[in-house]
Formats: C-alpha cells, sequence, structure tokens
C-alpha cells in the first residue's frame, strides 16, 4: 500500500522516473512550454519549482544543486541567468497547465505546462513553427502532385500509342532531312560547271541538225506530191477519152 507517498511513479523505476522529469524541465526551460500528459505535468510543476526557487539567489552553491539535478550549463545559465530574475518578485506559482482533453487512441488526458511570464515568447516560436510547417507543406503537395501525373502518363501510354509515337517521330525526321537537302545550296566547282556547259552545247546541236533533217524530209516530199497529181490528171483524162 502506497500511504502517504505523494509521488507518482508513472510506471517507471526509479531511475526512469528521475531521468523522465528531468528531461522534461531541460525541455521546459529551454522552450518556455510544453505537451505533455497531464500526469507528467503535475510531477513535473512542483519539480521545476524548486529549481526556480533556487536560481532566485545566483550563487556557486545554488548552482551546484541545480546542477545535480538537469545536468546541462546551457540551461542553468538560462536559468539563473533569464528565468530567476523574471520570477525574483513572485513568491511560488511559477507555472501554469493548461488541460486539452483526451489524446486519440489510448484516451490519455492531455496537458500543456508553460513558465508564467514568457507567454510572448512562446507566441513568437509558435508563429515560427507554423510558417515553417506551411512552407513545408505548401512545397511538398506540388511535388507529389507533379509526380503523380508523370506516373500516370507514363502508365496510360499504351503499346499502341508508343508504336505510333515512334512512326510519327521517324515521319519527322525524314521530313526535317528533305528540308535541310533542299534548303542546303549545293556546292559546285569549275570543273563540274564546265562539263554541264559542254552537255548543254552537244544538246543544242543535235536539237539544231534534227531540225535540218526534218526540213529536208518536207522538200523532198513535196516534188513528190506534185508529180503523183500530175500523173493522177493524165490516167483521168485517159479514162475519159
Amino acid at each position: 500500500m502506497r500511504h502517504r507517498v505523494k509521488v507518482k511513479k508513472l510506471n517507471r523505476s526509479q531511475g526512469h522516473y528521475r531521468a523522465t522529469i528531468s528531461s522534461l524541465a531541460g525541455a521546459l526551460i529551454e522552450h518556455k512550454q510544453i505537451k505533455t500528459t497531464l500526469a507528467k505535468a503535475k510531477e513535473l510543476r512542483p519539480y521545476i519549482e524548486k529549481l526556480i526557487t533556487h536560481a532566485k539567489t545566483d550563487d556557486v552553491h545554488k548552482r551546484r544543486v541545480v546542477y545535480r539535478k538537469l545536468k546541462n550549463r546551457q540551461l542553468i545559465f538560462e536559468l539563473f541567468t533569464v528565468i530567476g530574475p523574471q520570477n525574483a518578485d513572485r513568491d511560488g506559482g511559477y507555472t501554469r497547465i493548461l488541460k486539452l482533453g483526451k489524446r486519440r487512441g489510448d484516451g490519455t488526458e492531455m496537458a500543456i505546462i508553460q513558465l508564467l511570464g514568457f507567454e510572448a515568447f512562446d507566441q513568437a516560436s509558435a508563429k515560427k513553427k507554423t510558417a515553417k510547417k506551411k512552407t513545408v507543406k505548401e512545397d511538398k503537395p506540388l511535388l507529389k502532385i507533379e509526380d503523380d501525373k508523370a506516373a500516370v502518363e507514363e502508365k496510360s501510354t499504351s503499346p499502341k500509342e508508343e508504336v505510333v509515337e515512334e512512326k510519327e517521330s521517324v515521319e519527322e525526321e525524314v521530313v526535317a532531312t528533305d528540308q535541310e537537302a533542299t534548303a542546303e545550296p549545293i556546292a559546285v566547282s569549275d570543273s563540274d560547271e564546265s562539263t554541264v556547259a559542254a552537255e548543254e552545247i552537244s544538246e543544242a546541236e543535235v536539237k539544231v541538225e534534227e531540225k535540218e533533217v526534218k526540213a529536208e524530209q518536207k522538200s523532198d516530199e513535196e516534188p513528190k506530191a506534185d508529180s503523183d497529181s500530175s500523173d493522177d490528171k493524165e490516167k483521168k483524162a485517159n479514162d475519159e477519152k
């Protein structure tokens, strides 16, 4: 039976209990406000208030007493230079516990424990945290959406569509090569120009010779036609006689 035992063990051994309370006290000194279970907050309140009472008088003995509990020089410096002088005129009651209700899952009572006189510090730190969370949340969904779109496009492309796309790309390459061939001027050397001129001259001479041959043939055919017509006339005259 735990008669007249004020300390709750929190289902921990003695060493585990001391380590838990010490770490919670260090977090509260650093951040000025923490969120934890209601049972831990109630156990932390007398522990941290005794440390703050020691921090009101800054001497070597008090620092050594607090160092046995926290074992962190930065926390001791914060406690004796900031929190202690802030509560020099306050006789106890350095903390506040705000109940938050039950937690999802196991239904544990949650609470916020904070140091009095540091509400502005808590609000500024909370605003910074929310601003960081917003920037991270605004950046991440865009990346996820782009990745999802790319994945959906890759899945939606069937093998038939891939074949069609390959054909279209090949046709585009062929058209591009044809355009380049027509657009690029052909470099002709002097020897090639001379050979082309000689071929044109020979073709012109051949055409002239063909015209002369045709003219001679026509001239030969005309007298033959005249002789044939005279012979026909003579035959008709003889027939009439």
